[in-house]
């Protein structure tokens, strides 16, 4: 798609490229093997997913968005008000177009996880789920809504049971009719090489040892996987690299070791790619998402 204002790139922790325009701010404030939580903050907004890795379910705490979506299943466009909740598949490409201000709480959960859940529940091994621009179910609201107050008051414990008890539910109550998509790169899925490139493993990952893990040749896995996503792997491991930063930095980590843990040689290291990434510094963003 051709679009002169559709601006530069964004990357999260779990393996999906964000193409996003200046108005969308995201924050993670926790970030496991299995989940992670987004808090966003924007003020009209287009973003571009070529790759949704794992499942989003997102819940909106405040005061109603108009939102577009647009896909392989058609245009979706509504008003979604405040305390309601959308489900979002994995493995489905799509454009989001949010107007006006909007306060928004994602939960990404890998796709395993739903099918790890159902296989407990003695229903298949499923790991998809239905797609709903608006869900209203009154159960998956009233456990989203408990999440985003539990990660608002920092209290972590209650975080995971909550996503326990979503997971379950979205594996019981919303499963997809269709398997998910499972691309290759080279010799491995796709998310074989995803998995060493967000959180913590990004930080000891490098290009080299990627393409070898992939049994490409560097040159031919720098090319495929630059068609995939629209950017190198270099810059997609230093976007992941600082989406980690983020977390350890809103949980109060000083810039230095934040620097260190996340792979980038020192403190003026990160500024920088954190100031050309995001459009503020480290300093700048932990007064934000302090806010």
């Amino acid at each position: 798609m051709s679009d002169p204002d559709l601006p530069a790139f964004r990357a999260d922790s779990i393996g999906v490229m964000k193409f996003a325009t200046p108005g969308f701010l995201c924050h993670r404030p926790v970030m496991e093997t299995d989940f992670s939580i987004e808090l966003q903050r924007s003020n009209g907004c287009r973003m571009q997913l070529p790759y949704r890795r794992w499942h989003c379910l997102t819940f909106y705490p405040s005061s109603a968005s108009r939102v577009e979506r647009v896909g392989a299943w058609g245009r979706q466009v509504g008003v979604v008000r405040a305390g309601e909740v959308g489900l979002y598949p994995a493995g489905e490409p799509e454009i989001i177009d949010w107007h006006g201000r909007t306060d928004a709480l994602h939960l990404h959960l890998d796709p395993r996880r739903v099918g790890r859940e159902r296989m407990e529940l003695g229903l298949g091994e499923e790991t998809g789920i239905a797609r709903y621009f608006i869900c209203n179910e009154a159960v998956l609201i009233e456990l989203a809504a408990s999440l985003y107050e539990s990660v608002k008051a920092k209290a972590f414990e209650d975080v995971s049971l909550l996503v326990d008890q979503i997971a379950r539910r979205l594996a019981d109550a919303h499963p997809a009719k269709r398997p998910l998509p499972q691309p290759e790169l080279g010799r491995v899925l796709l998310d074989d090489i995803l998995d060493l490139m967000h959180g913590p493993a990004a930080a000891r990952a490098s290009v080299p040892k990627l393409a070898n893990h992939a049994g490409l040749s560097l040159g031919r896995f720098i090319r495929k996987f630059s068609a995939s996503f629209g950017t190198s792997p270099h810059d997609y491991l230093v976007r992941n690299r600082i989406e980690t930063a983020k977390g350890l930095l809103s949980e109060g980590m000083q810039i230095a070791e934040t620097a260190t843990e996340c792979g980038f040689c020192d403190q003026s290291h990160l500024t920088h790619a954190f100031r050309r990434r995001t459009g503020m510094t480290p300093a700048a963003f932990v007064d934000w998402a302090n806010l």
